[in-house]
């Protein structure tokens, strides 16, 4: 559950079975603060509910931020 207060307003996702999960947001709003929580259930039912988390989306124009590079190994 996804929204731009900690009410999550917004729902993404599926309830299918699996290992790993992602989702693509759409309809953003440019420059906003987004709060998440990811909510998991395993085969039995159990729920599980992450903290509250908040993510920014990027500013009109705004480039992306660099992915961190992987440093090289030490040579022997």
């Amino acid at each position: 559950k996804f929204g731009i207060s900690d009410q999550y307003d917004r729902v993404a996702g599926t309830l299918e079975l699996a290992k790993f999960n992602s989702v693509t947001l759409t309809d953003l709003l440019p420059n906003q603060n987004y709060h998440f929580v990811v909510i998991s259930r395993d085969i039995a039912g159990n729920e599980a509910t992450s903290p509250d988390n908040v993510f920014k989306t990027r500013a009109p124009g705004a480039s992306p931020s660099p992915s961190p590079s992987p440093s090289p190994s030490p040579s022997p």
